[in-house]
C-alpha cells in the first residue's frame, strides 16, 4: 500500500506523486476518464468548434472583411448558444477535475486501497461538490478583497529584475496556500473557511522552499509536457499558411487549413491541461497528507496500534 501520511520534503513531494501514480494510475484515470470524459469530449469539440470561429475572426478582421453575420452561416443564435454551453461545461467539469483527485486520496486513505468502485467515487464527488462550489465563491470574495491587495504586489514585483524572483515565490506560495485550504475545507467538514487559510499559511510559510520548489517544478513540467502536445498542430498550421501564402496571387492567403490547425491546437491545449492538472492536484495532496502527518502523527499512531498484533512466533 502506497504510505500517504509521512514526512516529505521538496523532491518527495515529486517522488511520491508518480510513485503513486505509478501504482494506482490504471484504476485512477479509468475512473477519470468514466466519471469526467464525457464533459472532457464535450468540451474538446466546443473547444475546436470555437477555435476555429476566432481564427476565422481574426483574419476576417485583419482583411476588413469581417461581419458578425458570418459567424456560423449567419446563425448568430447558434454561436451565442455554443458560447454559452462552453462557459457552463467548463465550470461544471473544472469543479469536478479539481475536486477528482482529493476524493481520490481520501478514498486510498479510508479504503488502504485502490478497489472501490466508481460509484463510491461518484457518490462522495456528489457529496462534496456542494462544499467545492462553497468553498470557490468564498474565495473569489476574499480575491476581491485582500487577495487583490496581494495579487497587485506580486505584479509589482514582476516589473523589477530583483522582484521578479520574489513575484514567483509569492505566486506559488499562494497557490500552495490556496490547494491545501481547499483540501481542509472539504476533507474537514467541522473546519471554517477562515481556519482552513490560517492552518495552509502556517504549514506553508514553515516549509516554504519545498512547498514553492515543488509546485514550480510541477508547473513547469506540465507547461512543457502540455506545449510539445499543442505545437504539434500549431507548427502545422503555421506551414499551411505559409505554404498557402506564397502561392496565393495576391496578399491575402488561404486561411482554412490555418484555422482547423488552431481549432485542434485549442482543443488538445484544453484535454491535456486538464489531465495534466491531475499531476498538480496530487503534488498538493501530497503536501497535504505531510501536514495532516505533522499535525497529527497519523503515521505514527498506526505503528503504535500495530503493536501486539502480530503473530508470534
Amino acid at each position: 500500500m502506497f504510505q500517504l501520511y509521512k514526512k516529505r520534503g521538496f523532491s518527495d513531494f515529486l517522488n511520491d506523486t508518480f510513485a503513486f501514480l505509478k501504482l494506482n494510475g490504471k484504476h485512477y484515470l479509468k475512473n477519470y476518464t468514466i466519471l469526467c470524459g464525457g464533459f472532457l469530449l464535450i468540451l474538446t469539440i466546443l473547444g475546436y468548434i470555437l477555435g476555429k470561429a476566432y481564427v476565422a475572426f481574426m483574419f476576417s478582421a485583419i482583411q476588413g472583411k469581417f461581419r458578425l453575420e458570418g459567424l456560423f452561416g449567419g446563425n448568430i443564435a447558434l454561436f451565442v448558444a455554443i458560447v454559452i454551453l462552453f462557459v457552463i461545461i467548463i465550470i461544471i467539469f473544472s469543479f469536478l477535475s479539481y475536486l477528482y483527485p482529493m476524493v481520490y486520496l481520501r478514498l486510498y486513505d479510508e479504503h488502504g486501497h485502490a478497489a472501490f468502485s466508481t460509484k463510491v467515487i461518484g457518490d462522495r464527488l456528489r457529496a462534496d461538490i456542494g462544499r467545492t462550489v462553497k468553498f470557490t465563491l468564498l474565495t473569489l470574495l476574499f480575491t476581491f478583497s485582500v487577495g487583490l491587495l496581494l495579487m497587485a504586489i506580486i505584479v509589482l514585483l514582476f516589473f523589477t529584475v530583483i522582484g521578479i524572483p520574489f513575484a514567483f515565490i509569492g505566486l506559488f506560495a499562494l497557490a500552495g496556500v490556496y490547494n491545501l485550504a481547499f483540501f481542509l475545507y472539504v476533507n474537514d467538514k467541522g473546519m471554517g473557511f477562515i481556519d482552513s487559510f490560517k492552518t495552509a499559511f502556517e504549514f506553508v510559510k514553515n516549509n516554504l522552499w519545498p512547498v514553492v520548489g515543488s509546485n514550480f517544478a510541477m508547473s513547469m513540467l506540465i507547461q512543457i509536457i502540455g506545449s510539445v502536445f499543442s505545437m504539434i498542430p500549431f507548427i502545422i498550421g503555421i506551414i499551411s499558411l505559409m505554404s498557402s501564402l506564397e502561392k496565393s496571387s495576391s496578399n491575402i492567403p488561404e486561411t482554412a487549413g490555418f484555422a482547423v490547425a488552431m481549432g485542434i491546437t485549442f482543443a488538445i491545449s484544453l484535454l491535456v491541461s486538464y489531465f495534466l492538472q491531475n499531476l498538480l492536484i496530487l503534488n498538493n495532496g501530497m503536501i497535504y497528507y505531510t501536514m495532516q502527518e505533522a499535525n497529527h502523527s497519523h503515521f505514527s499512531k498506526s505503528e503504535i496500534d500495530l503493536i501486539g498484533t502480530e503473530s508470534e512466533f
